[in-house]
């Protein structure tokens, strides 16, 4: 079997990279069928790829910078899963809600 290997490049990105990186991008959206609207896991993949790409890339030039994008990046994330999970206890609370009043009114009608 063949084994690649990737190497990340110590050598900073020119205009062209960073044009080939949103050509990749794009072709990679509509390769892979990502949602252009909503919740979309596969272009959260891709976009989180790039943005790693960005950092990549940033950090090359300046270390500080590319710290502090890392920094925010994962900051957006942990507001993103704090969302996601009172998002999902919302709709959990919902339901229980939903199902204690139809119980009640089960109730009531036996009376």
């Amino acid at each position: 079997t063949i084994c690649t290997k990737k190497c990340v490049s110590s050598t900073p990105a020119t205009e062209s990279d960073i044009e080939i990186l949103q050509e990749e991008l794009d072709i990679q959206l509509q390769s892979r069928e990502a949602k252009e609207t909503g919740l979309c896991p596969v272009r959260e993949e891709l976009y989180a790829q790039c943005f790693d790409e960005l950092i990549r890339q940033v950090t090359i030039n300046c270390v500080e910078r590319g710290m502090l994008l890392v920094r925010l990046r994962d900051e957006i994330n942990c507001t993103i899963d704090a969302y996601l999970t009172m998002y999902e206890s919302g709709i959990a609370f919902g339901i229980r809600k939903d199902l204690m009043t139809d119980h009640k009114r089960q109730r009531i009608k036996v009376i």
